[in-house]
Parts: C-alpha cells; structure tokens; sequence
C-alpha cells in the first residue's frame, strides 16, 4: 500500500489523474436481485452488512434475535389474521363524519377476548443504540422484514418535538373529550396490533411518556383517554425503539427511566462509519451502485484520488452524510458529462 501510494503521487505530475482510477463495482457487485421493483426496493438496497469484525457480530445477535423472537411474531400474525376485519373497522371510524363511537367501542372489546387466546402476556421489545445517520432505522426494517416476510405491517412514529398530548394520541389513541382538541384517534399501537411499531428516537420523550409505555409493557395494556372503558385494551404488538443517545448515562442523570430500560429484551449497538473504516471501500463501492440505479447516472468509474478523499473523512453524520456527500459527486460528474468522479467533485 504504501509503495502504491509513492508511485501514484510520483506519476500524478505526469498523468492525470483519471488514468488512476476503479470501476465503482470494484470492492463488491451487485446484482438485479438488489434493485426488486417495489416501494421497498431502496431501502433493501441500502443495507450494508459486510464482513469486518464490528459488522459481522451485529449481524450475527441480529439473526440470533430473529430466530429468538419468531414465536412471538408467529402469535402476531394469527392475532392479525383474526382481528383484521375489527381494526378496519377502528380505521373507517376515524376518517368517518359519523359522530357515534359506541361501533369503535366495540370494536376495542372485540380486541381485548382475541388478546385473551394468547400465550405471550407481555410484548417483546428491541432497542437500537448508535449515532444519528449509522443505519438504526434500516436495521429495524431489516429485522421486521425478516419476521414478518414484508414491511406491511411495519410502522414507525418519530417521538422528536412532539407534545406529551399529541404523542400520547398518536401512540394510544384518543377518544373526544380526553383534552381540549381531542378527536376520536385509532393510535398505532392499536392500529398496528399483530404487526412491529418503530419507535425512533425514544430517547426524547419526557417521563410521563416513559411511565404510559412503561404501563404497556408490563402488561400488553393501552389506556385510551376519554375511553369509557378505563381498565384498557390489549393489544400485541413487536416494539423496536431506537435512540442516539447514550441510555445508561441518561439513567444516571434522570432522564430515562431505569425500570423502563429493563423492559427491553434485547439490545444492538450500531457502530458509527468511522469504526467502519476497514469496510469503508465496500460500503463505498456498494452505494456508488445503489446511487447509480435510482438516479440513473452513467458513473462507471471513480478516480484512486476521489476514493481516498472520501475515505480521509471522519463523517460526523455517519452514513447518511456518506450518501448525501456520494450523491453530489455523482451529480457533479454528471453535469460535467463526465462517466468519472474525481477527487474535485467530492464536497463535504
């Protein structure tokens, strides 16, 4: 390596330097199966496990986790299957002008004698930890798409600068009356029964939050606001939360709730990109493809001096900065007309 760096930097006065240069499927090739024609397509295609050490023993717990959980989600299922007809009925009521709720009411009921036929009382729960932008998010797809062979039934809510009013409806629904604006809402909680709720960023949500999903995964319950009925309904669900923050610091100074971090099963740490750097060119090489399929550029090509600028980047914004930083060189050569990107189209 470093001979070939002497001599590149030798040769570099006397040739330029897109003579030095990789096909962007140089590290790893991807192919059709990659870039299936659906709406999930993009983010299957993002998902970059490659083989260093970090990587791998994630890849490793996360299938370990799968095959741990799958007898949860096997209950999940059966109880969708059975309630499906009884949650479109809580869907159609909130988006009806129909002022009468006692069919919602119901309904809810109908929930609580299907949860009664279940083996699981409690629901399992999945935390993700790591730096904005490492892939928390695709992980958590991942892992829904793997128990549930789809994202159909997979739901994510971001908890950031939401009201403890507004997100407490948004989670466990809300009948008229509950607090000044109410309406009637289903909550994804209840909405999703049978499926996986992601819950982004739950590092952020205040105590009084922390101690209403605390009361659910002790005991599968939502209490609905403004519900006649107050001892709750239950409803099944796989929980996967998210967080960048640092939990056992947070624990420490008061912020997140010891007993509620316990109630979580199972917990991966997402490494920043910049632990990734012995994977760095195929995580490269990898989304150079990805980028050229969505946006249909001609880039074929991508210079040594590029590669090692990008490379030479700590990316503070981990992944998500790589890919918005690859997509404007890849733009940048476009617009020069070139079928190259160099080292001047690298912007950060």
């Amino acid at each position: 390596n470093v001979l070939k760096s002497v001599l590149r930097d030798k040769l570099s006065t006397r040739f330029p330097e897109w003579d030095f240069k990789k096909r962007i499927d140089w590290k790893v090739k991807l192919d059709d199966k990659a870039f299936q024609n659906d709406k999930d397509s993009e983010e299957a295609a993002y998902i970059s496990l490659f083989g260093d050490d970090i990587t791998h023993r994630n890849v490793k717990k996360t299938n370990e986790i799968i095959t741990s959980v799958m007898p949860y989600v096997k209950e999940l299922k059966q109880f969708r299957d059975k309630a499906s007809k009884t949650l479109e009925t809580l869907k159609k009521k909130e988006i009806s002008n129909d002022k009468n709720l006692t069919g919602a009411q119901l309904a809810i009921g109908r929930l609580n004698d299907l949860t009664s036929e279940m083996k699981f009382r409690k629901p399992i729960c999945i935390l993700l930890t790591g730096p904005t932008g490492c892939g928390k998010t695709l992980l958590a797809k991942y892992i829904a798409n793997c128990l549930f062979g789809s994202l159909k039934t997979f739901s994510r809510i971001s908890l950031v600068n939401m009201g403890d009013n507004l997100l407490e409806s948004e989670l466990f629904g809300s009948f008229p009356g509950s607090w000044t604006g109410s309406s009637y809402k289903v909550g994804k909680m209840v909405s999703m029964a049978g499926g996986a709720v992601f819950l982004d960023e739950i590092g952020e949500i205040s105590p009084a939050i922390q101690a209403k999903l605390l009361t659910y995964l002790d005991d599968m319950k939502v209490l609905i606001e403004g519900l006649s009925d107050t001892s709750g309904v239950r409803v099944p669900v796989l929980i996967i939360a998210a967080t960048n923050r640092d939990v056992r610091k947070e624990m420490s100074l008061g912020n997140f709730r010891s007993d509620f971090y316990q109630r979580f099963a199972y917990e991966i740490h997402m490494p920043s990109l910049s632990e990734r750097k012995s994977d760095f060119r195929y995580i490269l090489s990898h989304l150079l493809q990805v980028k050229k399929k969505i946006l249909n550029l001609s880039i074929d090509e991508i210079s040594i001096a590029a590669i090692e600028k990008l490379e030479g980047y700590e990316y503070p914004g981990n992944y998500r900065e790589l890919e918005r930083v690859v997509t404007a060189a890849m733009m940048s050569a476009k617009m020069d007309g070139r079928e190259i990107v160099l080292s001047r189209d690298v912007q950060f």
